[in-house]
Formats: structure tokens, C-alpha cells, sequence
């Protein structure tokens, strides 16, 4: 089983390689991959997150969360190299496989984990993350080490837990310098202490998370004088999904329309600051739901939609091997998922499922994305379905394994 395992990971290792430093090595970078670049190479020289001047009003620089653009400045300062970038996230990858291993292994049992990690070693949606130099590729990573902790408190004793849900918490912090999406696991975070422990430690652990958060959060407030959360681009993201001409799914890429109106009220607005234009689009966004309240509903149902079954623009917009492997990869996984959450002990039915509702929460708010999906729901439906797997094919699988 070892050397079947080793074949297996190694495979896996020389296929990430190939797609990130051969198939995709020509490719151009997207406009958010070639921003976070920048802010990384003004870190290394400046010492801040800044972007470099524009003259022109069409383009407008979002806020962003400073863990990514961090990460990328420390992998610039070994080698200044795309390539060099590409071959750490691969690692990142790999290392994302493992924690599917020690995760399974941890909630299941130990045959539940192989075969969690060969899911995740070959499930090519999660190779889309690797070489487009985006963050949810290292943020995956950390939100299962904070799931790991969380999970594994939950099943040792009072005094021996509790280094664990603070583990849990210091990841989603970090998580959440990265993409602040994973602020919308924090009231499931809250009621899974309650549920292993009491409200006096819940207390203590959400405040625990706001103190790491705190130093980059005053740093903000400071130079804008009012309070934002780690990144100032969810106005923008709100609005968009707002919007009435919006598609129920992608980014301003994928909506012409909206990209349209996007540029008159940059056009409009060109004097002011970015965070100014910030509460314009939160103000806007307002405005679309009040008064278009038939389109608002019509695009959550469609958002709803498309965030669990890829069909949408952001997915219509690639190449036909990425849609061919989202469909044949992601859909078998979703229906195993979907048959094994019944089998699942209520403990994990509830994780589990507080999981999903807390990311299409968010989704609903802004808008999907299938990178989203790929980093928030998928990890999750690949935890379940090894399960299912093993439920529905134990000896079978067992005798391939040994």
C-alpha cells in the first residue's frame, strides 16, 4: 500500500508540475493576479501595499486583504520569477492534499483518508488554483488547518481542547488576512465552542480573533478615518451583484453590462478617492434592491443556482478543457456528497453543513464565482463524498488500498 501510495503522490506532484510550469506557462496573468504581483514588488521596495500611478480613470485599484500580496513578497525575495511562484503553490497544493488526509483521518477513519487523499491529489478543479497567482490557493490550505483544529478539539478533554480552538481561530485570523470571506465562518466557529465547550470560551475566542485582526484593521482606519474591515473592495462586490442587469454569476469579466455602468460611475466619480467611491457603490447597491426588487430576487435565486452547478458565465468564458473537467470532476463529487451528508453523525452534519450555508450566505451578499466554489464548497463535498465512497465501495476499495 505504501509504494502504491507513493506512485499515487507522486503522480500527482509531476501532474501539478506540468500544468502549472508547462500547460499554463504561456498564459497571461489575470488582471487581479497581475495586481497582487505589484503590491508585492512595492512591499519589497517600499515597505508598504501600495500600486504603482495610473492615468486613467478607467482603472481603479480595490483595497485588497494584505496576506496574499505578503505571501507573494516573501516568495519574490528567493527568486523574483513566476515560475518560482508557480512551484511554491504547487507545494501548497500538495500540502492541501495532506491536511485532506489528516482531516478525514481525523472525523472518519483511516481508510476514509486515503481515499480522501487520492480524491484531492487528482481532483483537477483544485489544479485551476495553482498557476493563476490568486489567493484562494493558500488560503484553501489555511482554512483546513483551521478546520483540523476545530475538529479535533471537539473530541479531547476540557484542559487538552483548548489549545486546539485557539489553534482554530489563529488560522481563521490568517485565513482571513488572505481572503476575508472567512469571516463568514465565524458565528459557526462561535456555536461549535458552545456546542464543545461553553459561551465563556466562545467569548473569549471571538474577541482572540479580532486582536490578530486588529493591528491591520487600525492601519486602516488611520489612513482612511473610517472603519474597514482588512479590504475595502466589498463595496464594489456588493453592488455588482446588486445590479439588475447582473447574470447571477462572475465578476465585472463576465457581466458586460454591469462592467458598463461601472465605468460611467468611475467616469462620474474620477475626483474622489477609492474609499469614497466605496460608499457610492454601497449606496448604489441599495438603491438597486429598492427599486428593483423583482430583478434583485430573480438574481439571488439565479446566484443560487449557479454557485452549486457550474454553468454560469465565469465558467461559460473558459477554455472547453476547464469546462469539460469542471463538469466531469464537480458534478459526480456533488452527488456523492449530496447521498453521503445523511450518513454523516449529527456533530459533523451540522459542521459540515454550517459550512456551506455560511459561504452561500456570502455569495448571496456579493456573487459566486466557481474559484470560489472550488475553495469554499468543494473542500467540503470532498470530505463527505470519501466518506460515501467508502460506505458504498469498503471491501472493494479496501482490497485495491492494501
Amino acid at each position: 500500500m505504501k509504494k502504491t501510495l507513493a506512485f499515487l503522490l507522486l503522480t500527482s506532484l509531476l501532474l501539478r508540475l506540468w500544468f502549472a510550469l508547462g500547460y499554463w506557462a504561456g498564459k497571461p496573468l489575470t488582471y487581479d493576479a497581475n495586481e497582487y504581483l505589484e503590491l508585492a514588488r512595492n512591499y519589497n521596495e517600499q515597505g508598504k501595499f501600495v500600486y504603482d500611478p495610473r492615468h486613467t480613470g478607467q482603472i481603479e485599484h480595490y483595497g485588497r486583504a494584505p496576506g496574499y500580496p505578503f505571501w507573494l513578497a516573501l516568495l519574490l525575495r528567493v527568486a523574483p520569477t513566476i515560475g518560482w511562484v508557480r512551484l511554491a503553490e504547487v507545494l501548497i497544493s500538495l500540502f492541501t492534499s495532506y491536511m485532506f488526509f489528516l482531516l478525514s483521518r481525523e472525523i472518519f477513519s483511516l481508510r476514509t483518508a486515503l481515499i480522501a487523499l487520492i480524491l484531492s491529489s487528482f481532483y483537477l478543479p483544485f489544479f485551476f488554483l495553482i498557476p493563476s497567482i490568486l489567493s484562494e490557493n493558500v488560503w484553501l490550505a489555511l482554512m483546513l488547518v483551521s478546520y483540523f483544529f476545530l475538529l479535533r478539539g471537539a473530541k479531547l478533554a476540557e484542559g487538552q481542547r483548548r489549545i486546539y480552538f485557539v489553534g482554530a481561530f489563529a488560522f481563521l485570523a490568517i485565513a482571513t488576512l488572505v481572503r476575508p470571506a472567512a469571516v463568514f465562518v465565524l458565528p459557526l466557529y462561535i456555536l461549535w465552542i458552545h456546542r464543545h465547550s461553553n459561551w465563556k470560551n466562545a467569548a473569549a475566542l471571538f474577541v482572540f480573533y479580532f486582536l490578530i485582526l486588529l493591528p491591520w484593521n487600525w492601519k486602516l482606519f488611520h489612513e482612511s478615518r473610517r472603519v474597514i474591515f482588512v479590504a475595502s473592495e466589498g463595496g464594489v462586490t456588493f453592488w455588482t451583484g446588486t445590479h439588475p442587469a447582473y447574470g447571477g454569476d462572475g465578476d465585472l469579466a463576465s457581466n458586460p453590462a454591469v462592467q458598463y455602468s461601472y465605468r460611467h460611475l468611475l467616469k462620474e466619480h474620477a475626483h474622489q478617492s477609492s474609499a469614497q467611491r466605496e460608499r457610492i457603490y454601497i449606496y448604489e447597491a441599495f438603491r438597486n434592491i429598492r427599486e428593483h426588487p423583482g430583478a434583485y430576487f430573480w438574481n439571488e435565486v439565479k446566484k443560487l443556482v449557479f454557485w452549486f452547478f457550474p454553468f454560469g458565465m465565469s465558467v461559460q468564458t473558459t477554455s472547453l478543457l476547464h469546462r469539460v473537467t469542471s463538469l466531469v470532476f464537480y458534478l459526480p463529487l456533488l452527488a456523492l456528497a449530496v447521498s453521503g451528508y445523511r450518513r454523516l453523525p449529527p456533530d459533523l452534519r451540522f459542521f459540515f453543513g454550517g459550512v456551506v450555508m455560511s459561504f452561500t450566505i456570502m455569495i448571496l451578499i456579493f456573487f459566486p464565482q466557481e474559484r470560489f466554489r472550488i475553495a469554499t464548497l468543494d473542500p467540503v463535498f470532498l470530505l463527505i463524498a470519501s466518506n460515501e465512497l467508502i460506505h458504498r465501495l469498503g471491501s472493494r476499495l479496501s482490497r485495491i488500498l492494501q
